[in-house]
């Protein structure tokens, strides 16, 4: 797993374009057990990639039966990723 934020952004992308893929609920469990992240981090990575607006997120029931969680949709596809991804590649760093 990468070590890097880049890389657990793009890594967390991929989990989720490959879980709806292949018909499967893009939850933050099912992303880490993909990525090997902490479910925490897989949540709270796939919640920054909503608030880009790369992915998109519905409220469902957990699958324990207490509260709720978050299944997560991409927004781009398989097909739309190497567009994205070269997209990406022409932006420059926000001045800290």
């Amino acid at each position: 797993m990468p070590n890097d934020m880049k890389g657990n952004h793009y890594a967390t992308l991929f989990a989720i374009i490959a879980l709806v893929e292949a018909g499967k609920d893009a939850t933050a469990k099912e992303i880490a057990d993909i990525t090997l992240m902490h479910a925490d981090s897989a949540a709270r990575i796939a919640n920054h990639l909503f608030e880009l607006g790369v992915v998109e997120r519905d409220r469902i029931v957990a699958s324990h039966g207490k509260g709720h969680q978050y299944r997560y949709r991409s927004l781009i596809g398989v097909k739309g990723l190497l567009p994205f991804l070269m997209g990406l590649r022409g932006r420059k760093r926000k001045a800290e």
